[in-house]
Formats: structure tokens, sequence, C-alpha cells
């Protein structure tokens, strides 16, 4: 219960701080921004505003300098106080930046991939200070070299510098206890894996590893240990790493889900589509420009693949009653909602007031308490089922070493014994005449005597630690027990004996005569029980001859010298 409270506290902390960070002052410059491209910056900032794009794919055009130009409203932020210009870093080669004022006046601010890195603010963004100037700002024009998404001209904004420190500290806590939940299921996974070898774990640990690689990338997070590491590394690691989520997710949810549940076909196809998805994204990595750009649509398709790879898994989960897709259900839905959203945006249907990044770090954290979830419930019911299999191992093994009339070892479990060791002897019991009573009162009684025998001997034994009693078949017993010396195993047999001759055995027929019993034995000195076996059953033969309902035992000395040297 205490660690359950503690996740759902991180939870409600990031909750709140991401709640506290979209209410920053920001204004949105995305909406308002018209497009054009050139062959160079001069030729980008040469454009008439009136003649650039405003339409719904202004932002997909793929030439080398692509400009943006956007009206603003300086009125909304308090007199006079600090500006700044931020946006996605994305991957791009330079930004021009031409700040225009109500007097006419203009700054221009180059800014090459390192400023993105050195000045980072937290939610996937960098900062620029907007040139101070006695008149408003009224335009901004960016002309960006070689963008490698549209992320870095569509979600510019604007907003004053301490509103833009305000939200960068919250961010940064929000991102900082988001790692630290993302800990706790490697943590415990690795745990669980050193009980429960199931291969969906090594799959969610995987998930949960890519996605604190993602959220410690894609965040800014990473430029606090690492404030030189080049821009583009920075975007391949938040690239990469969320696609290894999203393939291992498909991968765990396929595994966690019971094999009567999910179809060939349905494996089969979460299969193809992870692994085209993490093969256009090679591609991506090591091919050149043109072969990026032209497989970003791809990588989209493949997207769209693998989503509904998951929503097929839950869908079909559900249907049968599955109880893993229960959570599969839960973790997945932010993440679905998420992709559903981000095909509706970029396909013109739907607009949207919060960023789709914090909706992703949404889903990122349910997806992530919904697996743990998952893979704890999972791992009590296999533990169970492994459990009681164990448990029918044990009993059917117990049952194959069990006498079925008498419930002592049988002659099976008797011939695993190779040989007697340190003070243990071997007495052999055969009950007198046997043969006759089963012929005179029939087989029935003869096992009512069995059992009874059986009984007595077990129960003689109890008080002798380390005492096993079989029976060999038919009215042959055998018992193997510690004793002090020759003398002790004398009078135990004895006692045994005599027990047998006084039970009244109340549950045979009336004029039944006395059942005894007779015993052959030897102590052990460390011979194999082939030996023991030889000289106890002489010991048994001598007593049987001798007149029965008697007790023999094989001679030390003799014994020895028989045995051969070591």
């Amino acid at each position: 219960m205490g660690s359950i409270r503690l996740v759902q506290m991180i939870v409600f902390a990031v909750a709140l701080a991401f709640a506290g960070a979209a209410s920053a002052r920001a204004l949105d410059l995305g909406p308002r921004t018209c497009t054009g491209g050139a062959v160079s910056a001069q030729q980008a900032l040469a454009l008439d505003p009136m003649a650039l794009d405003c339409g719904s794919g202004r932002f997909d055009g793929n030439q080398p300098f692509v400009r943006t130009h956007v009206a603003v409203k300086s009125s909304q932020f308090p007199n006079g106080a600090p500006l700044v210009w931020q946006t996605n870093p994305a991957i791009y080669d330079s930004i021009l930046l031409r700040f225009i004022y109500a007097d006419g006046s203009r700054r221009l601010v180059k800014v090459d991939r390192q400023t993105a890195a050195r000045n980072w603010t937290a939610g996937n963004k960098f900062a620029v200070a907007v040139p101070p100037a006695a008149a408003p700002l009224v335009e901004i024009d960016a002309v960006t070299e070689r963008p490698r998404a549209s992320a870095t001209m569509r979600n510019a904004t604007l907003t004053d510098r301490a509103s833009a420190a305000r939200e960068h500290y919250v961010r940064s806590l929000a991102y900082v206890l988001l790692c630290g939940l993302l800990i706790v299921p490697l943590v415990y996974d690795l745990l669980f894996y050193r009980v429960l070898r199931a291969r969906f774990m090594l799959w969610h640990v995987a998930m949960a590893a890519s996605m604190f690689a993602f959220v410690l990338s894609s965040s800014g997070l990473v430029f606090v240990p690492f404030p030189d590491l080049p821009l583009a590394t920075r975007w391949h690691l938040s690239t990469v790493s969320l696609t290894i989520t999203l393939a291992a997710a498909v991968l765990f949810a396929v595994g966690l889900l019971e094999k009567r549940v999910v179809p060939r076909w349905l494996s089969r196809y979460a299969l193809l589509a992870t692994g085209a998805l993490l093969a256009i994204k090679l591609i991506g990595l090591l091919g050149g420009e043109r072969i990026k750009l032209a497989i970003a649509s791809w990588y989209f398709v493949a997207l769209l693949a693998i989503s509904s790879a998951a929503f097929l898994l839950v869908v079909v989960g559900l249907a049968r009653r599955s109880r893993a897709a229960v959570f599969l259900a839960i973790a997945f839905a932010g993440m679905l909602l998420t992709m559903l959203l981000n095909v509706m945006v970029r396909i013109g249907a739907v607009t949207t007031r919060f960023s789709l990044d914090d909706m992703l770090y949404a889903g990122l954290v349910i997806m992530a308490l919904g697996t743990s979830a998952g893979v704890a419930d999972r791992f009590l019911v296999l533990r169970g089922e492994r459990d009681r299999a164990r448990s029918r191992a044990s009993m059917l093994g117990k049952l194959a070493l069990t006498d079925g009339l008498t419930g002592l070892l049988n002659r099976r479990a008797f011939d695993r014994l190779a040989r007697l060791f340190g003070e243990q002897a071997l007495l052999l019991g055969d009950i007198d005449r046997f043969k006759q009573i089963n012929d005179d009162y029939g087989h029935q009684v003869g096992d009512e005597v069995l059992q009874q025998v059986a009984q007595l001997l077990g129960t003689g034994m109890d008080d002798r630690p380390g005492a096993r009693v079989f029976r060999l078949g038919g009215e042959e017993f055998a018992i193997v027990a510690p004793f002090e010396n020759a003398a002790d195993l004398e009078d135990r047999a004895e006692r045994l004996r005599r027990s047998v001759e006084a039970e009244a055995f109340p549950t045979v027929p009336v004029g039944l005569p006395t059942i005894t019993i007779s015993f052959g034995g030897v102590l052990g000195h460390g011979q194999s029980m082939r030996e023991a076996m030889t000289a106890a059953d002489r010991a048994l033969y001598r007593a049987k001859r001798g007149g029965r309902n008697r007790s023999e035992f094989a001679e030390t000395e003799l014994l020895l010298a028989e045995m051969p040297p070591v």
C-alpha cells in the first residue's frame, strides 16, 4: 500500500506541474504563421508577406530555406517586459530571426544548432531573447535553413521572460518526477524476473528504459548532464527511443496476453508492424537526406500500423475475456488517443489548444502505470499456476513412491536406496502364514490385515527420527532407520513383533488366528543395499525356519568378513 500511495503522489505531482506549466502566459504563433520557400536566406527574407502561404499545408514544403512570417500583438504582455521567442528545436542547420517593431526598426538574430542546446527550456523548446526596442514588437520573420521537422516552424511561441522562467522551473520539476516514476518499473521488473523468468518482463524493461530515454531527451533534461550534446543527437535519441517504446509495448502486449487469446494472424501482424517500424527508423538513421525525406510518410504509415496492432490486441483480448487485456486497455488508452489526435491534426481535421507533447507525456505515464499493474497481476497469476503445477508434480511424485493399499513407501522408493549409511540398519518383516489367511478368509480380509500391520509398523517407528517404512510387495515389509547398536536394533524389532502379536485386529472376522510377523535385521556398516538385503533376508529365513514369530539378525563379524575390500 505504501508503494501505491507513493506512485499516486508522484502522478498527482506530475499532473499538477504540467497544469501549472500550461497556465503560463504564451502567445501561440503557429496558427497565425504564413510560410514561403526559397533557395537562399536573402531570397526568403525578400518574399512579399502577402504572397506567403497561410493554408493548412503551409508547413509541408521541402525548400532548403523556409520563411515564416507572423504579425504579433505584444499588448498582452506587461509594458516593457523582456520577451523571448521559443520553438521546438528538432533538427535544422540555422535559423535567422528578424524582429520588426512598430517604429520600423529591425533586429536580426542568428541561431545555430548549439544555440538550441545552450538555451533549452523544459518542454521540448529552446528560447531566444527578443532584442529590446523603444517601440512595441509587431512582426517576426524566421528563416529556417534545411528544417527536418515542421515542429520548428509550427510550434513557435512568444512569451515574457518571467513566465518562461517559471514554466521552465515547473516543467523541469515535472519531468524529473516523471523520470523517477519510470525508474520504478525497471526496478521491480528486474526483481520479478529473478523469480519468474517470463519474456514479457524483458519487453517491459525495454519499454520502460526507452520511455525513460525519450522523456530525458525530448524534455531537454539530457542537456543538464551533457550540455555539449549535438542537437541532432538529441533529436535522434528522442525519435529512436520513442520508436523502441512503441515497438516494445506491442511485443509486451503479445507476451502478456494468454496464448489462447491472441490468434496467430494477429500475433504475426503485430510482429510485422513492429519490424516495419524499426526497419524504417533504421533506414532513416543510416540513409541520406533524400532517403530521410522519402520515408517520412512511410514512418507515419508504420506508426498507424503499430497503433492498429495495439488496438486490435486490446479489442480481441477483451472480447475473449482476457484478464490481462483489461490492464492493456487502460495502459494503451492515452497513447492511442494521442496517436489519433496527431493523425487528425496532421490531416487538418481538428485543431488543438493544448500541447500534443504534454498529451504524449500523459499517455506515457498512463502506459507505464497500466503495464506495470498488468505485469504485477500476470506475475501473481503465473506464480500461482507454477506453484500449483509444482504441488501437483510433488503429489504425483509421492503417489508414484507410495503403496496404494497401505500408504507406506513402495518398492520403487526402496530401490532408490543404494547404501546404508552411518548408523542405519535394515529390518525385513514378513507376516507369518499370510497365504493361508488369503486362502481361508479371502483377499479382502488379507488386505485388511496388511493395512493394520502397516499401521502398527509405522506407528511403532514414529519416535525414531529418519525412519522409513516400506511395503516391498505381498506381505513383506522393510524398515530403514538409525540405531545406536545391535541391542537397540534387537529391542526395536522385538517391540514391533510383540505389538503385531498382541493386536486384536477388530475389523477382521472372528476366528482368525493370531497374526504374527517375523523379522530379519542387519546393522549398516556402509555396505550396499544389495549386500544388506542379502544378509537381512538370510536372517529372516532363519527366523521362519526357527518357528516364525521371532527376530533374527545377521552376524556382524561374518558380514564384515564377506564384504569385499575397499
